[in-house]
């Protein structure tokens, strides 16, 4: 629910503004991130999202997801990767990223930056040419990024973030544990700042095109 935050010991509507500025700000300096949040220890929630830069004040505290972050920044968690997640505001998977902010010691809440699936899949696409394509997953059967879901395609919900190797529409992504696959090496479109850059992989022999497995 957005507003005000009511209670006492809580950013009041001025605070909540200074703060929300100082995240319009780190938002401008970080081109790769779509939006960003502080969540408070009581998970109230001051954020931006990256067009219309307005400040919005959210109430978190109804989201059970959150307690056990909460809790464990506030035992000595330090700064992290969580699991992809699909975000209702963005409606798209997000990769957040979790950084406890503490004063004098004693933890006040973390701030959140969220990278958009999507923009990652443009990421990859860069680097993919029509002979090979470049990909991240998600353990060994989850799609993180794909040029093919760098418009937002593929089937993603909240039960379901990200889309399964199979349901990519890359057959040689979808045989990627194949038995039958030969080693390959293969290089890969050098980024636009320069240099070069290949990289091992795993390939099914009977097929055209060719895939290489990027990790995080």
């Amino acid at each position: 629910r957005r507003g005000r935050l009511p209670r006492p010991g809580r950013a009041r509507r001025g605070a909540a503004d200074a703060l929300g500025a100082a995240l319009r700000a780190a938002l401008a300096a970080t081109p790769q991130v779509t939006g960003i949040g502080f969540v408070d220890e009581h998970r109230q929630v001051v954020r931006v999202e990256r067009g219309d830069g307005v400040i919005l004040r959210e109430d978190w505290s109804q989201r059970p997801e959150l307690v056990a972050v909460v809790e464990g920044f506030r035992d000595g968690a330090r700064s992290g990767w969580g699991e992809p997640v699909w975000s209702q505001p963005f409606e798209q998977t997000i990769i957040p990223l979790g950084l406890p902010v503490r004063r004098d010691g004693r933890f006040v809440g973390f701030v959140v930056p969220a990278l958009v699936t999507t923009d990652l899949s443009r990421f990859v696409a860069e680097f993919s040419t029509p002979n090979q394509t470049a990909f991240v997953l998600h353990g060994r059967d989850q799609v993180l990024a794909h040029p093919r879901l760098m418009n937002g395609q593929g089937r993603r919900s909240r039960a379901e973030p990200l889309v399964p190797v199979t349901e990519i529409g890359d057959p040689v992504l979808a045989a990627i544990w194949s038995p039958e696959r030969e080693d390959l090496r293969l290089g890969l479109k050098a980024p636009a700042i320069g240099g070069t850059s290949s990289s091992s992989t795993r390939t099914p022999t009977a097929t055209t095109t060719s895939s290489t497995s990027t990790a995080p």
